[in-house]
């Protein structure tokens, strides 16, 4: 199953983000927020996985007003400016980005459930959001800064 690029708008702020529209009938949808390294290889292959197991993905970016295209591999200097742009991200901002992604899913989707996924940074944003209403699920994976 293979994803494409797509445009989620908070207000009109366009953010670049990988749908993978599984086509089935699931009960749930699920919205990935990604790493200190941004919707790289890794965070589209997951996506894939996970639509493969018959769960719709939408891949939301954390950087989209400093880094719209942010796409790391795993080096130390990459890290390096993938945490530069992740001490630029407010909750104000990560907040008003996931709820523009809730809205965006529950448009294509309005009687699926939606879960949060996040990993690491992503962990972090999503333990933030997860009180959001009409969030069903939240998963955090190794969650930075979550304590």
């Amino acid at each position: 199953m293979k994803g494409q690029w797509t445009n989620v708008y908070s207000d009109y702020l366009p953010l670049r983000s990988w749908w993978v529209d599984s086509g089935s009938k699931s009960e749930h949808v699920s919205i990935i927020l990604p790493e200190v390294f941004g919707i790289n290889n890794w965070i589209r292959s997951f996506s894939e996985k996970l639509a493969q197991q018959n769960v719709p993905v939408i891949a939301l970016p954390l950087y989209g007003r400093t880094a719209p295209k942010l796409d790391l591999a795993y080096r130390e200097e990459d890290l390096k400016l993938g945490r530069h742009h992740k001490n630029l991200t407010t909750s104000k901002n990560i907040i008003k980005d996931i709820s523009a992604a809730l809205n965006w899913v529950k448009e294509k989707y309005p009687k699926k459930k939606i879960s949060i996924v996040g990993f690491c940074f992503g962990g972090h944003a999503a333990v933030i959001a997860s009180s959001l209403k009409g969030i069903d699920s939240t998963f955090c994976f190794y969650g930075a800064g979550v304590t």
